[in-house]
C-alpha cells in the first residue's frame, strides 16, 4: 500500500478529502459485499474511484501550488490582478468556494475564459500558464493521475 497525503495542498484542509475518501470506501465495500467481489478486485475499484475524484483534486492542487511557488512577487501581483477582471469575477461568483479552489480553477481554466483573460497577462507569464494548462488537461483526459506525479 502506498501512502498518499490526504490534505489539500492549497488550503491545507483535509476534512472534505477524508469524508469523500470514506464515502468512496463505503460505496465500494457495499457494492463488493453485494456482488461477492472481495480482495484485489474491490481494492482496485476503490483505487480507480479514488483516483478519479480525490486523487485528481489533490493532483490539480499540487499543480496550482507548484506554479504559484515559481512566480516572482511581481508575477504573483499580476496574476492576482486577473481576479479583478469582469470575466474572472463572473466565474468566481458562480463557482467560487474557498474550500474548493480546484473546482473554481477548473472553471477558470476553460478555454473560453483563458482566451478572454490572456490579453491582461504579460507575455512572460504565458509559458507558465501554458505549462499548467497542459498538465491540468493531460491529467483530466486520463482520469488516473499518479498520486506521486510532480510537476517538472
Amino acid at each position: 500500500m502506498v501512502y498518499t497525503p490526504m490534505g489539500n495542498t492549497i488550503t491545507v484542509g483535509g476534512i472534505h478529502t477524508s469524508i469523500l475518501s470514506a464515502k468512496i470506501c463505503a460505496e465500494v465495500a457495499v457494492a463488493s459485499l453485494e456482488h461477492g467481489e472481495l480482495g484485489e478486485a474491490a481494492a482496485q475499484r476503490y483505487r480507480t474511484e479514488w483516483m478519479g475524484t480525490v486523487g485528481l483534486e489533490l493532483h490539480r492542487g499540487r499543480l496550482l501550488r507548484h506554479m504559484l511557488a515559481q512566480l516572482t512577487p511581481s508575477e504573483t501581483e499580476q496574476l492576482l490582478q486577473l481576479f479583478t477582471l469582469k470575466e474572472v469575477r463572473e466565474v468566481m461568483a458562480a463557482q467560487g468556494d474557498i474550500d474548493f479552489l480546484v473546482h473554481l480553477f477548473s472553471h477558470l481554466f476553460k478555454p473560453a475564459v483563458v482566451f478572454r483573460v490572456l490579453r491582461a497577462l504579460s507575455l512572460r507569464l504565458w509559458p507558465k500558464l501554458a505549462w499548467l494548462l497542459i498538465q491540468w488537461y493531460r491529467r483530466v483526459s486520463t482520469h488516473h493521475p499518479s498520486p506521486h506525479a510532480r510537476p517538472v
